[in-house]
């Protein structure tokens, strides 16, 4: 299904939602007027009375939303005078009851004349995708501006290595003509003259301007200064490098651009007794790329919580089982979800009862009702911080990669998958030969270069579905899920030639360094220590046998 057709049958889902909506509100309204009986046939429990409240309450906040502002507004006004009695439980005078049953009857004319307003349109990122001439945009494709010849050729060679396409341009003219037939992932652009790089950079500018989503450019020139680097941004700077480019640092850039593209969508979970709100919610979140997962029964969280994995947590404040400050608390006892923010909708709007739910695990609150934009823009904030703290605590600082612990953890959640699904898995241990020899020769800072290098080149050539993490110092762990020996081998082999082709630049002169790995594949794979002994066995008879190679191991 293209996304055009994705975005017309999400807004035939919200209209059809909306129709449901009105569609069960006399059956709401008349639910509202038998708890109002059962309230004055004596001296009511405090729990019709609460059940009555969040009735209203739950009208308050989600009328609003389906084009009834004022329906909301009137269930609001009810719901503050049953809430003054929550506060100061007292017998009903008559002219509070009076005053009740008017603003009831005013709920049931308001349903009953069903006035409507349009819907909210929400455009998506779907429908924002970069529009090129054959329509499509290539990956791994790179453009390169390079007017001298020597130093395209050497750039070209080592961006090649780490699995990207490199077309060479040596004007703009021809950089122009491409760009109209062809969109890459991203152009790098390297300047010898201030001259030429103010009228590339102009150029752009206007470039940009008829780009529904604007290309990354990465600049490599020798002017630093303020204004010149400004200019770049405004053309679109994604980076911008001093001369002579740190290829490594090249590589890094490039791999930024790559994942902003094939980032997993956010993921939410939303948990609301009211299942039209939720679902109206989902589909809104669903129209802007975020996938979501509703959550009706509390009961049901923590299991949601451990399949789906979410970034962000939207949770009403009011439902039938618990109240929303309870399911917090109790969600945050389990430390893997201590940092998932948790962002409150309710109608609520009394400071106090927000603070307290702020206090107890909220980290936002948001009164209903919500325009579908400002959901998708907090969604989408909170969801971007929250996997950059992910990334922060469970990458190592230098590579990008899982730490130790965090592969090992990603390598049990794999391989418990495997054995649910009778699955094939492989699981290779990756070790950089002599690399003592280089940090003693050419120093640490160079080693460093050499330990990034084979990162990023792991993260080239690999799948995204395979996991990649640094084990310590120069080894590294590569699980490879679904995956025979036959197509392991050829995916590691084809890494340890590419790594050992790559040059690497010093001022003492240039070398190149190679890998011994160790690969255990397993059909019927046993327990994760095991396994990892076994690839660990392989990577040092690798290396006991020459270095430079690969011993395989089948289970």
């Amino acid at each position: 299904m293209d996304s055009i057709q994705k975005q017309q049958d999400i807004q035939q889902q919200l209209q059809a939602l909306r129709g449901s909506f009105a569609a069960q509100l006399p059956e709401r309204i008349a639910d509202i007027e038998q708890g109002w009986k059962v309230l004055l046939s004596a001296t009511p429990p405090e729990a019709d009375l609460y059940e009555l409240y969040r009735k209203l309450h739950s009208l308050a906040g989600s009328a609003g939303t389906f084009g009834m502002p004022e329906l909301g507004q009137q269930a609001r006004r009810v719901e503050l005078r049953l809430k003054a009695k929550l506060d100061a439980p007292q017998d009903w005078s008559e002219p509070e009851q009076a005053e009740i049953e008017t603003g009831i009857g005013r709920l049931r004319r308001l349903v009953e004349e069903n006035t409507v307003l349009p819907a909210e349109t929400l455009e998506s990122p779907a429908g924002t995708a970069a529009v090129t001439a054959d329509n499509t945009q290539a990956d791994n494709l790179v453009y390169l501006l390079e007017e001298d010849v020597s130093r395209s050729a050497r750039m070209h060679n080592k961006l090649v290595h780490f699995g990207y396409r490199v077309e060479t341009f040596y004007d703009r003219g021809e950089l122009m003509a491409a760009l109209q037939k062809q969109r890459p992932m991203a152009l790098i652009m390297d300047f010898h003259t201030r001259e030429v790089q103010a009228a590339c950079t102009d150029w752009l500018i206007d470039y940009q301007r008829d780009q529904v989503e604007e290309l990354p450019v990465i600049f490599i020139a020798n002017d630093l200064s303020f204004e010149v680097r400004l200019q770049a941004v405004r053309a679109g700077g994604f980076a911008y490098l001093d001369q002579p480019v740190d290829i490594v640092a090249l590589v890094e850039h490039l791999n930024a651009v790559g994942a902003q593209r094939e980032s997993e969508p956010y993921r939410v979970v939303v948990v609301d007794d009211d299942l039209h709100l939720a679902q109206h919610y989902a589909l809104v979140l669903s129209q802007a790329g975020i996938e979501s997962r509703v959550v009706d029964q509390p009961a049901r969280l923590l299991d949601t919580l451990i399949e789906f994995r979410p970034d962000v947590m939207l949770m009403d404040l009011y439902m039938p089982e618990c109240n929303g400050r309870e399911l917090a608390r109790l969600v945050r006892q389990d430390v893997s979800h201590v940092s998932m923010p948790i962002v409150f909708l309710s109608a609520e709007r009394d400071q106090k009862k927000q603070f307290s739910a702020l206090m107890n695990g909220g980290d936002d609150f948001i009164t209903k009702p919500v325009a579908d934009l400002r959901l998708v823009a907090v969604v989408e904030s909170r969801a971007q911080r929250a996997r950059a703290l992910e990334h922060a605590m469970s990458r190592d600082s230098l590579t990008g990669l899982l730490k130790h612990t965090k592969i090992k953890e990603a390598f049990e959640l794999e391989l418990a998958r495997a054995h649910r699904h009778d699955a094939g898995l492989s699981y290779a241990m990756v070790d950089i030969d002599h690399f003592k020899f280089v940090n003693d020769t050419y120093g640490h800072a160079v080693g460093d270069r050499v330990i990034k290098s084979l990162a990023h080149l792991l993260m080239q050539r690999l799948r995204q579905t395979d996991i990649v993490g640094r084990y310590g110092g120069e080894e590294f762990v590569v699980v490879l899920p679904d995956t025979d020996s036959e197509g392991a081998a050829a995916v590691m082999e084809e890494v340890r030639k590419a790594f050992s082709d790559i040059e690497f630049d010093t001022e003492a002169g240039s070398f190149s360094v190679t890998l011994s790995v160790g690969l255990v594949s397993c059909g019927n794979c046993g327990e994760a220590e095991t396994i990892a002994e076994q690839a660990d066995q392989a990577m040092y008879e690798a290396k006991r046998t020459g270095r430079n190679r690969m011993v395989c191991v089948e289970l």
